[in-house]
């Protein structure tokens, strides 16, 4: 055999064999580069998600029940975003910061503190509903009474946090006055 022959054998085998090393090396930069997009987009769509508060307060109004335009009740008006999985309320804490407010943490159910509790109405139920629970559909009212509200103190930095089991905290600021009139006053939010 002529060495000529043999030289362009070895030429054909470096050739073949760079090319099989590029084409190994191509698909690895695309199913990488596949596997950062889809996780880019996983990452983005669990951002968005995240960004979204589960619940969502549509109202706060002060209630005069005694006729003396101080504010018996506070009730909050409350539905659930739709693409989140629902909570229970009674693993459900309402952080009061306000000066109006006896208890800085009030509780719902069984367990809460008689002074520190408060109690919910369904308004409308959605598919799933269950008691003491929210999910898509419900809209429900969170009332404090009684004992757990300062009656005629003022407060205009008054901070609500609902703080549900599992599920991202929402929260409210708006003026607590220490009048109202009239007996069912909105309170958040304000209209112009």
């Amino acid at each position: 055999m002529n060495r000529s022959g043999l030289a362009g054998m070895d030429m054909l085998i470096m050739i073949v064999a760079t090319l099989l090393a590029a084409s190994v090396i191509a698909i690895s930069f695309i199913t990488t580069s596949n596997s950062l997009v889809m996780h880019d987009k996983e990452v983005a769509t669990q951002g968005r998600k995240g960004m979204q508060k589960p619940i969502i307060i549509e109202q706060v109004r002060a209630v005069d029940t005694s006729g003396n335009q101080r504010i018996n009740e506070l009730i909050f008006q409350l539905r659930f975003h739709p693409s989140e999985e629902g909570f229970s309320f009674n693993e459900t804490v309402v952080i009061a910061n306000s000066k109006a407010v006896n208890c800085s943490s009030i509780l719902y159910g069984l367990n809460s503190p008689e002074n520190c509790s408060y109690t919910i109405r369904y308004l409308k139920q959605g598919t799933h509903f269950r008691q003491n629970h929210m999910h898509s559909g419900d809209f429900v009212e969170v009332k404090f009474t009684g004992p757990n509200l300062i009656e005629g103190m003022e407060d205009l930095d008054a901070k609500f946090i609902f703080i549900p089991n599992d599920v991202m905290v929402t929260s409210v600021i708006f003026d607590f006055p220490h009048r109202v009139y009239p007996p069912n006053f909105i309170l958040w939010p304000l209209s112009d």
